[in-house]
């Protein structure tokens, strides 16, 4: 039985660095993926005396998520390897070196409770197919225990076999790119699917099965609430009930239990970031960062950050579980609140025109593209997919361009302020790649967006036409450097002869730019724009004259937090 009256909430780590988290069955020890400006790594920490080992050196390829086996001896975690793949290793929890065991898994594994079997998540966009698969602990004798179309796929996330070993809890999504799914308990033997019957929602992170294997905790979207301070719950399998756990302002994600149900660990999440202005010189080099004194919130320009045309700052920032936008001048100051007439969680403005503003909205219905005048008021709805955006404008205001997620691909669209028509814009990139953040150039006849290649193993960015819809140019980054699973900026240099795209290297990431001729071709070699030795460049955009780079530079902040006395 879950009761909250005696529930105590105390932290385990304050690093702020934490990525993924699992706490051992028998509750003595905590697996955590911990990232600094050597990389991310592998950590294994005693819970009753904080000692922690290293058990996996520091790299720049991201990992996703760590399980123990149930006898604890081992750790399985999953690590992206190249773009668009990840694979599965196993290392002894306290350290030795990892051994691959299964390549093309996007999900953490979980485990059967004899230690046997091991089930996990592939996605494969290409032919059209989600599975749930089934492998021995070696990786052999894998076999795909149930299948789904891509439009309507498995969620990504750590499936969860139950301690009686006879279900595994999945979630399906209620369409590709959407962000509500329903949970289904899939049977290990048959394969048969069976859905809970509880209302669709918008889960967070994985979920976790209590020792009574009738009980999930998640971890989702608070009902009918625009914020992002998803909560814990226990979720009955059989009946669909939910029972709220939590019930703060915190962002609570990735439950894991102890055995005996006594201990859970979840992760803490919280965006951190602020704004820094760069001086550019005749010759394009920037000077040193000077940071702006805006203060409304957390998280400045983490979600999106936009110059108008008369030279001020529009940036979204983080409070209580919400995004918002503020406006401030070029150097920081007078910043106040962009009052919109339309409620949701808002991301990625741009600016449209003589003196609209364009954006994304989450009202709980999944994203959709709207336009607003510059002081927030008028707020209209542009689009009605189920996950639009983020979009930007050409200067005169006549054509919008967004992303439109649809089937496991992420097409590029446009649409006029004022029309329901809209458009493909160079649609043979949807069908064999995901694409992120178009970017417009300055004279607002072409569009920059960084795909995968069609190997499906490295990055590029196509040059594309608004005019005519088709791919005008491809830059291609040099091998090792631009990697849209790790850095998803691209943009224009100011006077539109260089694209500018990001690169993370040593946990910092920085602005190359690569020179293009009126051919659209390459041109020489890349050149590093900015010198940063730390944090994240999560949005950059440069100021209307040119002479100014603003960037919204931070990290996202992980904590793991222990929940005790909350279960008897």
């Amino acid at each position: 039985e879950i009761t909250t009256a005696n529930m105590v909430i105390s932290p385990f780590t304050s690093t702020g660095n934490i990525g993924v988290a699992r706490i051992s069955s028998d509750g003595k020890w905590v697996a955590y993926s911990a990232t600094d400006k050597s990389g991310e790594s592998l950590w294994v920490r005693q819970v009753a005396t904080n000692s922690a080992v290293q058990v996996t050196p520091p790299s720049n390829l991201a990992i996703v998520g760590v399980s123990f086996t149930p006898d604890g001896n081992y750790l399985y975690f999953t690590r992206r390897v190249n773009s668009g793949y990840g694979a599965l290793f196993k290392v002894p929890s306290l350290g030795g070196t990892p051994q691959q065991v299964v390549f093309d898994v996007d999900s953490t594994a979980s485990f059967s409770p004899d230690g046997k079997r091991m089930a996990y998540i592939r996605q494969d966009s290409l032919r059209d197919k989600s599975g749930l698969y089934l492998a021995n602990m070696d990786g052999s004798g894998e076999r795909a225990l149930a299948t789904h179309s891509m439009k309507a796929p498995f969620d990504l996330q750590f499936p969860a076999w139950s301690p009686d070993g006879k279900k595994i809890a999945v979630r399906v999504l209620e369409k590709a790119g959407s962000a509500r799914a329903q949970v289904v308990i899939v049977d290990p033997n048959s394969g048969k699917e069976t859905a809970v019957p509880a209302e669709a929602a918008e889960y967070s992170s994985s979920e976790a099965w209590m020792p009574d294997s009738e009980n999930l905790i998640v971890s989702r979207r608070v009902p009918d609430s625009v914020a992002r301070n998803d909560q814990l719950y226990l979720l009955s399998a059989t009946t669909g009930q939910f029972m709220r756990i939590t019930n703060d302002l915190n962002r609570y994600g990735d439950p894991s239990i102890t055995a005996d149900g006594k201990t859970m660990l979840v992760l803490n999440f919280a965006p951190r970031s602020s704004l820094y202005s760069l001086t550019a010189g005749k010759d394009q080099t920037l000077g040193a960062e000077q940071p702006l004194p805006v203060m409304n919130g957390d998280a400045q320009g983490h979600g999106g950050l936009a110059w108008t045309n008369t030279g001020q700052l529009i940036y979204t920032y983080y409070t209580a579980g919400r995004q918002r936008l503020a406006i401030s001048e070029a150097d920081g100051s007078q910043a106040r609140d962009l009052q919109l007439s339309a409620d949701g969680y808002v991301s990625g403005p741009a600016w449209c025109g003589a003196s609209k503003i364009v954006f994304t909205l989450n009202s709980g219905a999944g994203n959709s593209v709207w336009e607003a005048n510059v002081d927030g008021s008028g707020a209209r709805q542009l689009t009605h997919g189920i996950s639009d955006g983020p979009a930007v404008c050409t200067p005169d205001g006549k054509t919008v361009i967004f992303l439109s997620q649809l089937q496991g691909t992420s097409l590029l669209k446009k649409i006029s302020p004022g029309s329901d028509d809209v458009a493909p814009l160079a649609p043979e990139l949807g069908e064999r790649s995901w694409t992120f953040i178009p970017a417009i150039s300055p004279d607002g006849t072409l569009i920059a967006a960084s795909t995968l290649r069609p190997d499906n193993t490295s990055s590029q960015i196509d040059i594309i036409s608004v005019k005519d819809a088709k791919v005008a140019g491809i830059i291609v980054p040099p091998a090792g450097t631009f990697d849209i699973t790790r850095n998803l900026l691209v943009g224009w240099m100011p006077d539109g002869r260089g694209i500018v795209y990001g690169v993370d290297d040593n946990g910092a990431s920085n602005l190359y730019v690569q020179p293009i001729d009126k051919s659209l071709k390459a041109v020489g070699a890349p050149r590093q724009l900015t010198h940063f030795s730390s944090e994240e460049i999560w949005m950059f955009a440069w100021a209307p004259d040119g002479k100014r780079l603003v960037v919204a530079r931070g990290r996202n902040s992980g904590d793991a937090v222990l929940l005790t006395h909350f279960h008897h």
